[in-house]
């Protein structure tokens, strides 16, 4: 996954974008970490045992262009706003669609208008069990959908 991602960032998929990279793996941002800085990119992490001060800056640097890289992981991505991101990029995906909804909350925040779309990019190895967690976690949001819709209908019956 490491090796795709950096074959498409040089290869000018992302076209100069500001990127945010998501991972459920912290041992993956690690790896990707050493890769970029291997290669001269330059780049900000958020992770769990990031102190808020550090925290702080790396989002800012990324907020104010001066970074355009940021890695996350979910730990690191608590409360954290990143509307700068025109990419956002998930490596591994936990098994919670909530989760993945909050990631998409860090680069896309209503009333931010940085851009008028937001490219997300996963990356699946084919032939293993990332597929069938996609297609689980599909079924867990049309699920959830479902219920919300059910929910909003006894709001409007009850209303009435």
């Amino acid at each position: 996954k490491i090796d795709a991602f950096v074959e498409d960032l040089k290869g000018g998929d992302f076209d100069n974008q500001s990127i945010v990279v998501f991972s459920d793996s912290r041992q993956l941002i690690d790896l990707l970490e050493m890769e970029l800085t291997r290669l001269g990119l330059s780049f900000n992490s958020i992770t769990g045992d990031v102190t808020g001060d550090a925290r702080q800056a790396a989002m800012e640097e990324f907020q104010a262009g001066d970074v355009p890289i940021m890695l996350l992981t979910r730990a690191g991505g608590e409360g954290i706003t990143l509307t700068r991101a025109s990419t956002m990029v998930r490596l591994v995906r936990a098994w919670s669609h909530t989760v993945h909804r909050q990631s998409e909350d860090r680069v896309h925040r209503i009333g931010s208008e940085q851009h008028e779309n937001i490219t997300y990019v996963d990356y699946v190895v084919a032939d293993t069990v990332e597929e069938a967690q996609l297609i689980r976690l599909n079924a867990k949001e049309a699920n959830a959908q479902e219920v919300l819709r059910d929910a909003d209908l006894l709001k409007m019956l009850k209303g009435k």
